[in-house]
């Protein structure tokens, strides 16, 4: 799934309420079957015509295509709503295209597993040994391999821009793109799994070297054909462009128009289908056939697909290659989802259950439709097959005292280390709750083993909670330096560090520009008023300081009042932003304003030397020089933040 990183906490919260970790304790009970819906076309259908237009007139959503198939029967195969709202076409669940984003990952990692199969790549081979045109940077002491780029355990920075470009003449090759947007490497390989669509684009440009073909007609080739995916493509030729649902994003509650978009990072998002292919593809995944009955994979692709293969933790499941483990409601589930300008789609198998599901629809809403219905799906028609672990029974490890090193802010390991962020990146608050327990967004969890903890629930039903989990991990000097969900990773912070420490400093900061704007007119209209003449042998000296005032004070006045005129119309341009704006490259709204920056900087320097000659000289009052200093160093520590979100040397 392709995430920006704004609206960050309530997104993350959401992630949290449906993915979830597997319950793989030996001592864990074992499920107690609850009563189910039967699934079959009937049920299926009357629960999708009841609920997802419901859903879709909630949501302001134009149109969707929902698919349902049990081992080689599809159950149901629908189309609601429009694909475009301007023409009023109906969505065909055979003929309408829908954008598929990261359930493209799925493929990919098939086709690399393909050509390991046939010998032609390495999942523990250091990638460079097959890139010629570029190199990736050596970072750490260890080589990235294809196992880190399946499982986006690489540790490359993160960073969206050159995702897409506006107009087919300005797409990028894949060599081209990563050539040219090749991140920092700010981890060493292997320690986090940090959603990463470079890592993917990169495993895909390795199967197009190891294919001596373009990745798209590799895939069209070895997948798609075999399946009868006739209408599937990651690169759309005209005819197929025109069946392609129109995406919309919200705008006050309008849905707007998201515009054509051609997509740069083909193997990670580029895939373009409609309902009836994608009954093949999960007909294909559950059963391992192809259209003529012969297998569609090998065993080892078919369990590098489905098996687990990085963990962030031993005790919370992570990563299979393409797929994710997860649980829904208390089902056991491999899941990939997909967000894209203007859409949102999942893919998502129960293996236990033999079935599997896909949903697509045209506006981009964060997923939360998605997993609401997926949630609802999952409670009427897959029996249960996980329940909660037993507690931690040792006293001493469980009791509130063990909490205290826990609790505190921990920030997503996605955070860009080297690119422009234009929001705070998404943070777990963990703390402890009024009842003892430890509670990570409003959600309480019990220990079952030393640092690992199972939610028990507060917010939802126990039984939507089995086998959620959260573990913490130690770091070199033996404190908590990591929180780990099944979804992703983060890092403890300092307080300081919180998006609620930094919106506290830049309102502090806000006030003490205001100040200056407010309190010097009136002090200088009071020494008007109220000052008497100086005598004529301190006319000479009195102008002097008059002359140093006044150059001082309209120097400060003109850096403050720049200051919270730019941010203000930073704030607002932010607001304005349409989802995933940063896709194509920085937003003009807002890289036209970073000009202000370097101009800041230079009056933060001339703000210091001024202070620093007022207090040499002992030119004003002494509250009124400390307010001088005040204001350099708010200048100083206000550019400070948007260095840490890298927007200075942007704009230089």
């Amino acid at each position: 799934m392709i995430c920006l990183m704004t609206g960050c906490v309530p997104a993350l919260a959401a992630l949290l309420a449906v993915n979830g970790a597997l319950a793989a304790s030996a001592g864990a009970a074992r499920p107690v079957a609850q009563p189910v819906q039967d699934l079959n076309t009937a049920s299926v259908s009357a629960f999708a015509d009841a609920v997802i237009p419901e859903m879709l007139r909630a949501g302001k959503i134009p149109g969707a295509v929902f698919v349902v198939v049990r081992d080689d029967q599809v159950i149901c195969k629908k189309g609601y709503g429009v694909a475009d709202l301007q023409s009023q076409k109906p969505v065909s669940a055979d003929r309408t295209l829908f954008r598929a984003a990261s359930i493209s990952k799925i493929l990919t990692a098939a086709a690399a597993l393909q050509l390991v199969q046939a010998h032609r790549l390495d999942l523990h081979q250091n990638i460079n040994a097959y890139l010629t045109r570029f190199q990736i940077a050596p970072a750490f002491g260890e080589p990235i391999t294809l196992a880190n780029l399946l499982t986006h355990a690489s540790g490359f920075d993160t960073c969206h821009l050159g995702y897409a470009a506006r107009s087919a003449a300005d797409r990028l090759s894949l060599g081209n793109y990563l050539m040219e947007y090749q991140p920092a490497r700010v981890r060493p390989p292997g320690r986090f799994s940090v959603y990463d669509n470079y890592g993917f684009t990169l495993a895909g440009y390795l199967v197009q070297k190891a294919a001596g073909m373009p990745f798209a007609s590799y895939v069209q080739k070895r997948i798609f054909a075999p399946l009868d995916m006739d209408d599937s493509s990651f690169s759309p030729d005209p005819t197929r462009r025109q069946r392609l649902a129109t995406g919309y994003w919200l705008d006050g509650g309008t849905p707007r128009a998201c515009g054509q978009s051609y997509v740069n990072i083909t193997p990670a998002a580029g895939l373009c289908t409609t309902a009836d292919d994608m009954s093949d593809l999960l007909i294909g995944l559950l059963t391992n056939r192809r259209a003529d009955g012969s297998n569609l994979f090998s065993a080892s692709v078919i369990r590098g697909l489905e098996t687990q293969q990085f963990a962030f933790s031993p005790d919370v499941p992570g990563r299979c290659y393409g797929f994710n483990r997860v649980a829904i409601t208390g089902r056991s589930a491999l899941r990939q989802t997909g967000q894209w300008p203007g859409f949102n789609s999942v893919l998502l198998l129960f293996p236990q259950a033999r079935c599997g599901i896909f949903l697509a629809y045209n506006l981009c809403d964060n997923a939360r439709t998605e997993q609401r219905l997926t949630r609802r799906f999952a409670e009427q028609f897959i029996p249960p097959d996980l329940t909660a672990a037993a507690p931690f029974e040792d006293a001493g490890a469980s009791g509130q005292d063990s909490l205290a090193p826990l609790l505190g802010t921990y920030l997503t390991v996605r955070t860009p280390h080297t690119t422009p962020a234009l929001a705070f990146p998404s943070e777990i608050t963990v703390s402890r709750s009024p009842a003892g327990d430890l509670e990570i967004n409003g959600d309480a969890y019990r220990e079952i083993k030393p640092l690992v903890f199972e939610s028990i629930g507060t917010n939802r039903t126990a039984a939507a909670l089995a086998g959620r989990r959260v573990a913490f991990r130690l770091g070199r000097d033996g404190d908590v330096a990591d929180l780990i969900t099944q979804s992703a990773a983060y890092g403890r912070v300092g307080w300081w560090e919180s998006a609620r420490a930094r919106i506290f400093l830049m309102r502090l900061l806000t006030i003490t520009f205001i100040s200056a704007l407010v309190v010097w007119p009136v002090m200088a209209l009071m020494r008007f008023v109220f000052a008497g003449t100086p005598g004529k042998q301190a006319a000479q000296w009195h102008w002097r300081r008059a002359k140093f005032s006044l150059l001082a004070r309209i120097t400060a006045l003109t850096a403050c009042g720049l200051a919270l005129w730019f941010e203000g119309s930073l704030a607002l341009a932010e607001l304005r932003l349409r989802p995933f704006a940063d896709f194509y490259d920085m937003p003009a709204s807002v890289k036209q304003l970073l000009w202000v920056l370097p101009v800041l900087l230079i009056f933060a320097a001339v703000l210091g030397l001024f202070s620093i000659i007022a207090w040499r000289r002992r030119i004003w009052h002494p509250a009124h020089r400390l307010h001088y200093l005040v204001l350099a160093v708010a200048l100083w520590v206000f550019l400070f933040t948007f260095y840490s979100r890298h927007m200075i040397l942007c704009a230089i």
